[in-house]
């Protein structure tokens, strides 16, 4: 099992990644997303070179705020684009996944299978374009109907065979009287890429410390590694000190090998 810490696109990314690097983290997750982390503003060339002086890995994460369910087909085509371009800067430094938020669009109006069939749609030519490029497209599970397991399952996955999942388990505790991880594992196991770990109140997405809140975060790890997962966990530990960010790589370690 691999650790990983995203960056934080308000800070320079060559800092970011020798930050990641100090912290003993294995890999970067590479979040592209103004002010200072868009595709347009960085040199792949530049950023492979320091991601391997360095002697991290990467995964690829899209910002979670595009538009790819909104009912004017101009939106989503330009939250589309944007996403190809990311993709495009993925395979130019080699990056092998990208994940991208499932997205909840416009309400009114809108039943949940209307939004989901318009963001399938914006799937499956992002999946085409990654598929080309040698870069698998990732869904991030996120809340509501677009955290459901089932409903992912019936109306993304089995149409588009070729999109992986990232299961956020602090995600799947939104919300919910019980945590959905054990059900995304049963039902698209298969499909499993990646994780987002991090902690709260099962109320909010606060991105806590690992332990610090409500989430039964140990029985969660320990499934996923059942499941034959042993790929990459990226911590989403966002808070001021870094100590919080090694006490909670601490854990996750402890709680893999416990399992």
């Amino acid at each position: 099992m691999r650790m990983g810490r995203m960056n934080n696109p308000a800070g320079r990314l060559s800092k970011e990644i020798a930050q990641t690097a100090a912290l003993g983290f294995d890999y970067l997750e590479l979040t592209l997303e103004p002010p200072k982390a868009a595709s347009h503003g960085l040199r792949p060339r530049q950023v492979r070179r320091e991601l391997d002086d360095a002697e991290l890995g990467v995964v690829g994460h899209t910002a979670f705020y595009l538009p790819i369910t909104d009912p004017f087909p101009r939106v989503r085509q330009a939250a589309v684009d944007q996403l190809r371009a990311d993709l495009d800067f993925f395979a130019a430094i080699g990056c092998p996944v990208c994940t991208v938020h499932a997205h909840r669009g416009v309400s009114v109006g809108h039943t949940e299978v209307d939004r989901l069939k318009l963001q399938a749609d914006s799937f499956a030519r992002l999946t085409e374009h990654g598929d080309g490029l040698g870069v698998q497209v990732l869904l991030e599970n996120t809340i509501g109907f677009c955290g459901d397991p089932d409903r992912l399952a019936q109306y993304l996955f089995e149409p588009l065979p070729s999109l992986g999942l990232t299961l956020d388990v602090a995600h799947a505790g939104l919300g919910v009287a019980k945590n959905r991880t054990p059900r995304f594992l049963e039902l698209l196991g298969c499909r499993l890429r990646h994780v987002h770990i991090s902690d709260n109140d099962t109320q909010s997405d606060l991105h806590q410390p690992l332990g610090t809140c409500r989430l039964p975060l140990k029985q969660l790890v320990q499934q996923v590694r059942a499941t034959g997962y042993d790929a990459g966990f990226t911590l989403e530990v966002f808070g001021t000190y870094p100590e919080y960010v090694e006490v909670s790589r601490q854990l996750l370690a402890r709680w893999w090998a416990d399992g």
